[in-house]
């Protein structure tokens, strides 16, 4: 037995054959469906009740005949009517019920946009639902379960109701697509040329619109879209127009003789698809009667091929497809292929994809003729033009194969022959329908790829553009779901860009059993392809990496290559929140050695920083590191981000037009630099641990373990400030905090801490003389050696090797007791030092203690020496690198968990 898949492959064989664009007649189903009104017999029951009139009473009198109750209905709409309002109308029976009929269409309008707004509505009602029933315990008893049966039943009534609702939207959004060569409809509503046509429709209404020319016809138009919509039986937009009763069908047969030939026409020359419509019509039944007596038996083989009907059922298990039985005027039955379907979404997709391969040789590019040397040139004018394209057409690949939901296989290929040298790509992806390539293929700027779940990369719609940076002839061959093999071609001619179907289409293809996708670009003869040391990096590939489960392949004039796979090992990836993956191979300890061929390569690659694979494509990336202290100075590791909806993700994840690189913002740079700060802080404690037991056995001092934990770490090498209190290291996680600044010999500063209560924050090394003056002029030196003097004040002889002006007034006023002019020109300051230098030096012995002179009288200490040394001290309230509040954290718990508490400590205020 034939699925319906089956039939609606059949139905597009047939449709293709036939090689026009079917004819829709369309009945009041369709308006049921989707604006929900009423059909024939609910209509005469709408009319009945606001003409007061008994219903049940009509039809038996009328034995049930829609024609004859309608005229029946008409008589009572008129006796109703009061005799005022007749008078000041002046109506008369005919208006009168079409004028009811007017009025009950104005109640059925599309809401489309009620629908969708209702979303956060519905999901908030049903949760409640949900939760109300979630507190309720103890399922014991007939009656409670009964209502708990009551409640999840209401429930799934309310979902299947919303979700059919939806599925409708998604079902007109297709319909639209198709263009029809005509549509005849029996409907009165506008729901056609209104909704799903809108501004497409010639509308011709009744008889009139079968005679009256284009140019007199409503909402005439030159457009290639254009349809020809007949409303046979009437519009509500002219009233007096309705067919409903017999009389109006009586004289419809009388009058309707241009009518009847010119829908004998397109039944005879189209293929016809009947939706939402009974052909129980007598109108379209005399038609066929007509037809199918002067048919010839193989013509009425040939016709009834390519008629169809499409009938709704309720259920969805029940879908199928019959032959549906059709009684003529004279007795005679014909068979129709009939689909019984819940849904119709397939059905449209299949209709499309037929009319659109019809229509596709009109096509062209939908861009501006200038649009590589405008836009595409300049994206990619500082980057290496085949690297470009490359990557685009990978990147399209790798995107095709996630739709599809298969592991990539992706073949690229650069060879040559006769005719010239070749890129090509191929990949195992999902294919493009007629559709696709229409909609999205050729379309520059819109693409399929937003607000999708599947995590692909690919954004802007520009990545075919991109062929024409290196080559001016492409062939393209496609499929999907083991359809049509689409071949087509992209070329400049004429200075134009331009596409069309392949003629002559290669046979490589024809046999595939599976979707894909193949592009094969003719490079220009000026672009450079030789065979180089470097392939992979003439591909701009040299650093590129793929999945475990996906497989990339480089044939390069025959030479043969793999791209690495990422090693998804623990010791190599460490896994953080918001999708994102850090490798770590280089904070363990696992000697390179060891590692096998494949894991070497891949390595060397990871090694690497600055780079991230983003959902299967590799980019240099920038990070945004102002609100995390600890990285200003360090390199991130080779980062792995997978994110599915990557339209959640955009605030973080910035990509340029031309996706070379990214920018990393928000919570995935929060999930990187946790990682970091983890890997980093995992090493510093192992450090300090190595350490421990050497330290508590005062084999090495406070000292030496400050100089082994800087050397561990670049951030505690350049970002942190470590300072020293009572045999403890401190770091500070708030800024402000009164402490001791040493800079100098190790054993002057040791001595200096002794029995020394503030924390001291040593500097093994020389100050230079801007820093030193910044100090003598804040007032936060503490003391300084004879060494800076010298270097800074007695042996200089100016402002451009001593110390700066003001500073110089201040070591002058306290070692000569004296109160310089402020204003006093810097020549005559460094003209007195030059004049005075051995007075000054000797002033400098007398008030200094064995090298050392304290401008602060509190921190004297009679017992250091830096005779001969640079050595400086000073005060400060500010750290200046503290720690980042995740820095500290990770740290924080750490020291804690290793129980180091007693050799490191964090100050927080």
């Amino acid at each position: 037995m034939s699925t319906v898949k089956d039939k609606l492959e059949e139905m597009k064989h047939n449709l293709q054959k036939k090689g026009k664009r079917p004819i829709f007649f369309i009945g009041s189903g369709l308006s049921k469906r989707y604006l929900n009104s009423p059909s024939w017999k609910e209509l005469l029951e709408k009319i009945a009740e606001n003409a007061s009139c008994d219903y049940k009473e009509i039809e038996s009198l009328c034995n049930g005949e829609y024609e004859k109750i309608a005229q029946e209905l008409e008589y009572y709409c008129f006796r109703n009517v009061k005799d005022e309002e007749l008078k000041i109308n002046k109506k008369g029976h005919r208006e009168i019920l079409r004028s009811y009929i007017t009025k009950i269409f104005e109640d059925y309008k599309y809401k489309e946009k009620a629908i969708l707004e209702k979303s956060i509505e519905f999901n908030r009602e049903i949760n409640n639902q949900l939760m109300k029933i979630g507190q309720l315990n103890n399922l014991n008893g007939t009656s409670k379960i009964q209502n708990y049966a009551t409640d999840y039943d209401d429930i799934a009534k309310k979902v299947k109701k919303y979700s059919d609702a939806l599925k409708n939207l998604e079902e007109i959004e297709e319909l639209r697509k198709i263009n029809p060569k005509a549509i005849i409809t029996t409907n009165y509503d506008t729901l056609l040329e209104d909704i799903i046509f809108e501004n497409r429709c010639h509308r011709r209404i009744g008889q009139e619109g079968f005679s009256n020319s284009s140019s007199n016809s409503e909402n005439s138009s030159n457009s290639e879209n254009e349809i020809d919509l007949y409303k046979i039986h009437g519009c509500v937009t002219k009233p007096d127009s309705i067919i409903i009763t017999k009389e109006d069908y009586d004289n419809f047969f009388q009058k309707s003789r241009y009518l009847y030939s010119k829908i004998f026409t397109l039944f005879w020359e189209y293929p016809v698809i009947f939706i939402g419509y009974s052909v129980s019509d007598r109108n379209i039944k005399d038609i066929l009667t007509v037809m199918i007596e002067i048919m010839t038996e193989e013509q009425r083989e040939n016709f009834l091929r390519h008629i169809w009907i499409v009938d709704f059922e309720k259920h969805e298990e029940k879908e199928c497809v019959t032959d549906k039985e059709i009684e003529l005027l004279n007795g005679k039955k014909i068979q129709v292929t009939c689909f019984c379907l819940t849904y119709y979404l397939e059905l449209y997709k299949a209709i499309n994809d037929v009319v659109l391969n019809q229509q596709f040789g009109d096509l062209n590019f939908t861009i501006s003729e200038n649009v590589i040397e405008l836009l595409i040139e300049p994206l990619y004018q500082q980057q290496d033009k085949l690297k470009v394209v490359v990557r685009e057409l990978l990147q399209n690949a790798l995107d095709a194969c996630k739709k599809k939901g298969t592991h990539a296989k992706i073949n690229i290929r650069v060879f040559e022959t006769n005719n010239g040298r070749y890129l090509e790509i191929e990949d195992n992806g999902i294919g493009m329908d007629l559709h696709e390539i229409k909609e999205h293929f050729l379309t520059v700027g819109k693409t399929s790829k937003n607000n999708s779940c599947e995590g692909l990369v690919g954004k802007y719609g520009i990545g075919i553009l991109s062929v024409f940076l290196i080559g001016d002839y492409a062939e393209v061959y496609t499929e999907k779901d083991r359809n049509t093999l689409l071949s087509l071609k992209i070329y400049i001619q004429n200075q134009k860009k331009q596409v069309a179907w392949l003629e002559n289409k290669s046979n490589d293809f024809q046999s595939r059993r599976e979707s894909f996708t193949v592009v094969r670009i003719h490079l220009k003869d000026d672009l450079k392809i030789t065979n180089q040391e470097n392939n992979m990096e003439m591909l701009g590939l040299e650093s590129y990496v793929t999945k475990p489960e996906n497989s990339i392949t480089v044939n390069y004039m025959n030479e043969r290559y793999e791209v690495p796979k990422i090693i998804n090992k623990q010791e190599w990836i460490l896994e953080l929140p918001n999708h994102v993956k850090m490798y770590q191979f280089g904070y363990s300890n696992k000697e390179e050695y060891k590692l096998e061929d494949g894991e070497k390569e891949t390595k060397k690659i990871m090694d690497k920083k600055g780079l991230i694979l983003y959902n299967d494509i590799i980019s240099h990336v920038e990070y945004e590191k102002s609100e995390y202290s600890q990285l200003k100075n360090i390199g991130i590791p080779f980062v792995i981000l997978d994110i599915k909806r990557i339209d959640k993700a955009e605030k973080d994840v910035k990509t340029n037009l031309s996706r070379s690189s990214l920018q990393i913002s928000g919570n995935v740079m929060n999930s990187i630099a946790r990682g970091v700060y983890q890997l980093e802080i995992k090493k510093i404690i192992e450090v300090i641990q190595n350490s421990q037991d050497a330290f508590e056995k005062n084999e090495i001092d406070i000292y030496a373990l400050l100089k082994i934990i800087r050397n561990s770490s670049d951030i505690l090498k350049h970002d942190v400030d470590i300072m020293i209190n009572e045999d403890k290291l401190f770091f500070s996680k708030i800024h402000e905090w009164h402490h001791l600044r040493l800079w100098g010999k190790e054993n002057i500063a040791k001595h200096f801490l002794k029995g020394f209560s503030k924390p001291i924050l040593y500097h093994d090394g020389t100050m230079d003389k801007s820093c030193v003056s910044d100090f003598i002029e804040d007032g936060s030196l503490v003391c300084i050696s004879e060494n800076y003097l010298k270097d800074y004040v007695f042996d200089a002889t100016s402002q451009h090797n001593g110390l700066r002006k003001q500073a110089l007034i201040k070591i002058l006023n306290l070692l000569e007791e004296i109160n310089l002019d402020k204003n006093l020109w810097i020549k005559e300051l460094w003209e007195h030092v030059k004049k005075n230098k051995e007075l000054l030096i000797e002033k400098f012995h007398t008030k200094a203690s064995n090298g050392i002179l304290w401008l602060s009288r509190k921190y004297i200490r009679k017992d250091i020496e830096a005779k001969g040394e640079h050595f400086i001290a000073f005060e400060s309230q500010w750290v200046n690198q503290c720690l980042d509040n995740d820095f500290c954290e990770i740290l924080q718990d750490s020291i804690k968990e290793k129980s180091l508490e007693h050799i490191i400590d964090i100050h927080k205020g």
